[in-house]
């Protein structure tokens, strides 16, 4: 994974987004696996959100709505919300002090989850 910052000038000048082509596929899983939004990713590459976003655009890559992504991290945290609340028997605030959950995410969470409250949503294909 490179990092750091483009040189300007000269024969080898290339535009900010394709200065980061080379970190292309790690962006890509952080944003699909990980489900980091372009600014989480930004930080953790230390690279300027819009250069991930613009890089993205060039390559057609399918972006996730607000509403998707949420969705998305609803269904990956479902199954260590539920472990931590029904068989370890911990409360919403004792998730929310040992795991960082807050307890009105805990309770949609598990409310989506065990199919209490359905929300049909399209989802972008990986």
């Amino acid at each position: 994974m490179q990092t750091g910052k483009p040189k300007w000038g000269g024969e080898d000048f290339r535009s900010k987004p394709d200065y980061y082509e080379d970190d292309l596929e790690d962006m890509i899983k952080l944003y699909r696996e990980e489900l980091l939004s372009f600014e989480e990713i930004g930080r953790k590459l230390n690279i300027d959100w819009w250069n991930i976003k613009n890089l993205f655009e060039k390559y057609n890559i399918p972006k996730y709505t607000v509403k998707e992504r949420a969705y998305l991290k609803r269904q990956k945290d479902f199954c260590t919300i539920y472990k931590l609340r029904y068989e370890l028997k911990l409360s919403y605030s004792g998730i929310y002090q040992n795991y960082g959950f807050s307890p009105p995410y805990s309770r949609a969470v598990l409310s989506e989850g065990l199919g209490r409250k359905t929300e049909s949503i399209k989802l972008v294909k990986n």
